[in-house]
């Protein structure tokens, strides 16, 4: 437990001086916690401990002087990683450390692992540990996780009573606070020793409202501090957006229930706080400054704060601007007339809180019509649950108004107030417009509408149906960028629907970026030419019921938000936001209503951000050529257990899909959505063609990949939905054809008729290989089986050059989820091919493989090392392995028991300096399949099969007993096919063809050969053939014999061996 501390006082550099002295007269106390004023302006104080700390002289106090001073800010928490990375750039670690964060990164993308799960890197913490060891350091640490952390894990060393360093930290969230739970905060605190902490209200004293607004500029400094060098921001106009938010969330925002607290940004601007132009500035801020304030003690500090704030009854009066009222009373007497300095005025009658947000009270409080008489200044005006004259409302007067807000406001008849020559002048100004739950459609007139020709963002909600609505808005509003027109009460008829929204065009909005729809359930089609709004980046259709197809939508479209449970509570303003979960609504709602089978983002490029929720009837998901990086069923897509097709061409920057597994009584992890067809390709500029999907739907397997990965790791995304049908004993059922290759494509514009001929993830892929010319002549003997070209349903290709391929075939212990893997345990079929790089294929056991296709691999050195399985193996083809020594590496025959009993074919060329092909147990009597073995341009080869290397001296005898065509061309260190101490036997041989084999010594057995059986037929040059000895046959010594014609003791030796020469 912390020793606790009070700091008396409300003055920044007061309360450092204080904590400074304790740093001074304390050695023993290492970790220092301050909690600030109740939670607030604990960060300026520690940003000012920090310039201090920094400033001391050689001659100050030696306890102040460290060597290091490490400010870091991590009150937008993300993860651990980028605490760490915080650290690391704070001390200016060297170039190779910083990289780490990069591969990292791209490592945990890779596995689909969340930004917040991302944990500290080791070999980093090693390079901070160095750098930090023998040296004296503060570290001063915001801390904007929900608890406390051992920054040792970080690298930092240890704060012990052996070493001088110190650390003083804060929690410190992107929100200011002001609350009493002090003693909560300290009961969380288990490495501290220290816990300063101060007050607002101290008994009878309290803070003024010039200390006040120095904490509030303080908090502003540090948010401008964040940014420095990024953005430049006025700590002065950050300072007064802050004192403006809370004045809202001391009355207003809890009113409404902070419904109208995404318009901060907006405030801002209309206020004239900030410049329109500064968008990244905005967008920043409203990330930045929101509060979470107690109540009551917010209300016991603000009384106080004369004249900064000004309470009296139900209003709040910031710098006699801005000024919020919240009242039950029918009619407040603050609110009679409202000062002319007001450059904001917002103002709600609270409802009780049973009401749900779409209710309009009966008989809402009416407005005194003169009311804003004197507010010519006026720029922001909301008004909630009123009413007043909509002929003749109340606002008139305020020719400055930029914002107008409008909620469950009614319609009075009482006389308005009149005198002016153009009563809708106010109109001119306006920059927002936001109508909830107000039946007011002359407000959305045409007449209205050409007024309001500066209107940049119009909100409709809870009124009637969009399309009544575009079709007036459709050749008006020329600057208008952001439009919501949600949660109509009123539908539109169903028979008209289609058709209206067909004719509704966006072309003439060029400027709009946000579009929202939610809640428009009987909307059964998005609009036509809604692929033309050329700056269109955010597309909300949440509680869109009766769309049953989406697509043709823009380029430029960044997020898109579809929830079949019903539109947000909550909008937010960013191009770069949806609405968070928070404001959505319960995933137990009903969502049977939701038809949406089809949903094409095809073509939107710029596509980051997408949330798909409770679509029962989807079907078929197209995210072709998106810029999404990782592909989440947890979070992103989810309850959606109709998919079944997902396309990802041209996903160039895709990195990672994380399914959804849940754990089966069984064991087994269940995967969903369980699609039943998936087309993945990561090069740029590819497109699909329909034609060959259609062809693929018809193919019958519980699921088919087709997959083009430019980045081996990928493919581990792969695994968790193929090795679900692995592990119930059905990866029958499961096709898949995957494709490591470079990252370009070798075309990218298809046309049906080409697809067709295609590789099977519907892309032209050409790819000539050229046969090796000519050995000597023109002859037979030149002739080499072709390659084989059927792939089987469990297929894999590697070309060219792919980033990670190397790593994802090697390192099988621990396994990992890799392409390696999947190979080893799934495939049918393998093609590597043109990769000039010396990779080999992944150690263990390989299940299924009953094809290896291997050619112009120029730096292969061994294909298979340490392999071991291959029962199904059926053929072996290789060409133009440059430096291969060997197909398959020697180990224990334990592991190549059983190995290559169904090997039919082994089909090699142009091999220089391959010494053997493969290794044969002893245990293994026979390799009982083999029917072929073609060998040609191999000149380093001396044995085709060896022993393995638990038995290099045994004695073995091999039988081959469907052997039955042996052709060897231009092998000249061939010895004999196997090793001396094997005895090879093969009794159905029916031709061998032998030239340029000057070292041969020995050709296989006949024994067992039946008598009347037609001896095999052999072409072979005479002095090999002289040379030759045989295995298994007694032969009479050469005497006499050897003088006689050759002719003769050749038919002697052909008797003898069991061949007949042609």
């Amino acid at each position: 437990m912390a020793f606790l501390m009070e700091i008396f006082g409300w003055d920044i550099a007061e309360a450092t001086n204080q904590i400074l002295e304790y740093v001074q007269g304390r050695p023993e106390k290492k970790v220092i916690y301050f909690h600030g004023w109740d939670g607030f302006g604990a960060s300026p104080v520690l940003r000012s401990i920090a310039q201090v700390l920094r400033s001391q002289k050689m001659d100050g106090p030696k306890e102040l002087h460290f060597d290091r001073i490490i400010y870091i800010d991590c009150s937008s928490w993300k993860s651990r990683r980028e605490m760490q990375r915080a650290i690391a750039d704070e001390l200016k670690l060297d170039y190779p450390t910083m990289a780490m964060f990069s591969r990292q990164d791209e490592e945990d993308d890779l596995n689909g692992l969340h930004h917040g799960s991302r944990d500290v890197i080791p070999s980093v913490a090693t390079e901070i540990d160095r750098t930090l060891r023998d040296c004296r350091f503060m570290m001063i640490f915001l801390n904007g996780s929900d608890d406390e952390i051992d920054v040792t894990r970080f690298g930092i060393p240890q704060m012990t009573e052996f070493r001088d360093n110190r650390m003083i930290w804060t929690f410190k969230r992107r929100l200011m606070t002001i609350h009493s739970r002090r003693s909560e905060i300290a009961k969380k605190l288990r490495n501290t020793d220290l816990f300063f902490s101060a007050a607002l209200i101290h008994g009878e004293y309290q803070i003024n409202d010039s200390d006040f607004h120095a904490l509030v500029h303080g908090e502003a400094s540090s948010i401008v501090d964040r940014y420095r060098g990024k953005v430049d921001i006025d700590p002065t106009m950050v300072t007064d957006c802050c004192l403006l938010e809370l004045s809202l969330h001391y009355n207003f925002h809890r009113s409404t229930r902070f419904g109208w607290a995404s318009h901060s940004s907006n405030y801002w601007i209309c206020n004239g706080i900030m410049q329109d132009t500064a968008r990244e500035i905005n967008n920043l801020l409203h990330g930045e400054i929101r509060w979470d304030c107690d109540t009551s003690l917010l209300h016991n500090v603000l009384k106080e704060l004369k004249p900064l704030f000004l309470l009296k009854n139900a209003s709040c009066v910031v710098k006699h601007r801005w000024i919020s009222v919240t009242s039950q009373e029918q009619v407040p007497g603050c609110m009679q007339t409202i000062p002319a300095t007001a450059s904001s005025f917002f103002l709600a009658f609270e409802r009780s809180d049973k009401s749900p947000a779409s209710e309009i009270s009966d008989q809402p409080t009416t407005l005194p019509y003169d009311m804003l008489k004197h507010s010519s200044n006026l720029a922001v005006l909301v008004l909630s649950y009123c009413s007043f004259s909509f002929t003749s409302p109340p606002f008139l007067a305020c020719h400055g108004l930029r914002f107008l807000g409008l909620e469950h406001c009614k319609h009075n008849k009482m006389e308005g107030y009149g005198g002016y020559t153009d009563q809708w002048a106010c109109l001119l100004s306006l920059w927002v417009l936001d109508l909830r739950y107000t039946d007011w459609d002359e407000m959305i007139s045409e007449e209205k509408m050409d007024v309001m020709g500066n209107l940049k963002e119009l909100n409709i909600e809870g009124a009637k149906c969009w399309q009544q609505y575009m079709s007036k808005l459709q050749k008006t509003l020329p600057h208008l960028y952001r439009l919501r027109i949600s949660k109509p009460m009123v539908q539109h008829q169903p028979e008209t629907t289609t058709s209206n929204s067909r004719s509704i065009s966006f072309l003439e909005k060029g400027k709009l970026e946000i579009l929202d729809l939610s809640g428009n359930s009987e909307m059964k089609s998005v609009p036509i030419n809604l692929s033309k709004a050329s700056s269109l980046q955010v597309l909300v259709l949440d509680g869109c019921d009766a769309l049953e197809r989406v697509d043709r939508l823009p380029p430029t479209l960044i997020s898109f938000s579809l929830d079949g449970f019903g539109p947000a509570s909550h909008w937010t303003p960013g191009v770069n936001l949806l609405p968070p979960e928070e404001f959505r609504p319960n995933s137990s709602m009903d969502n049977k209503n939701a038809k949406t089978s089809i949903i094409s983002l095809e073509g939107c490029t710029q596509l980051e951000n997408l949330f798909l929720r409770g679509l029962p009837n989807l079907v078929e998901l197209d995210l072709s050529g998106t810029a999404i990086k990782i592909l989440d069923f947890t979070t992103m897509v989810v309850q959606v257990p109709g998919l079944k097709r997902l396309f990802l061409i041209g996903c160039k920057c895709l990195r990672a899909i994380t399914w959804d597994q849940k754990i089966l009584p069984s064991g087994i992890i269940q995967v969903e959505p369980q699609l039943e067809l998936l087309c993945i390709d990561t090069r740029a500029g590819i497109q699909h063609c329909r034609t060959s999907i259609d062809k693929m739907m018809n193919i019958p397997f519980g699921l088919q990949a087709h997959a083009i990965f430019a980045d081996a790791r990928l493919a581990r995304s792969l695994w968790p939905a193929i090795d679900y049908y692995r592990s119930e004993g059905s990866l029958v059922n499961v096709y898949f054809n995957i494709h490591i290759t470079s990252s370009s494509p070798v075309c990218s514009n298809l046309e049906d008729g080409q697809c067709e001929e295609a590789h099977r993830v519907l892309l032209l892929e050409r790819q000539q290989y050229h046969d090796v010319h000519g050995m000597v002549g023109d002859g037979p003997m030149q002739v080499f089986p072709q390659a084989p070209t059927r792939e089987l349903d469990r297929h894999v290709r590697i070309s060219q050059e792919s980033q990670g391929l190397e790593s994802e075939l090697q390192g099988y212990i621990p396994a990992r989820n890799n392409l390696g893997l999947l190979m080893r345990r799934c495939a049918e079929s393998l093609h590597l091919h043109d990769i000039s790089t010396s990779i080999n294929m992944p150690k263990n056991e390989w299940n299924y493989l009953r094809q290896c296709r291997v050619e112009n691999c120029p730096k292969l050195d061994t294909v298979f090392p340490g392999t071991y399985g291959f029962e199904a193996l059926e053929i072996i083809w290789a060409s133009d392995l440059l430096m291969a020594q060997s197909i398959w590496s020697k180990g224990d025959s334990y592991y190549l028991y059983g190995s290559f009993k169904r090997l039919r074919h082994l089909q090699l060329r142009n091999c220089p300096r391959l010494q053997f092909v493969l290794p044969l147990p002893v245990l293994a009597s026979s390799t009982p399949s083999l029917e072929t073995l073609h060998i040609i341009r191999c000149g380093n080869l001396r044995h085709v099969f060896v022993l393995d290397e638990e038995h290099p001296k045994a004695r073995v005898r091999v039988v081959f007993p469907n052997l039955t065509t042996i052709h060897f061309h231009d092998l000249p260190m061939l010895w004999q096919i196997c090793e001396v101490q094997m005895l090879m036997v093969a009794p159905v041989l029916e031709a061998i063809k032998i030239r340029g084999c000057w070292g041969l010594r020995r050709l296989p057995a006949m024994e067992g050969r039946g008598l009347h059986v037609k001896k095999p037929t052999i072409e072979i040059e005479k002095d090999v053939w002289d040379a030759l000895e045989w295995d298994g046959v007694n032969v009479l010594p050469w005497t006499d014999a050897a003088f006689c014609k050759f002719g003769v003791i050749v038919r002697v030796l052909c008797f003898l061996a069991g061949y007949e020469m042609d």
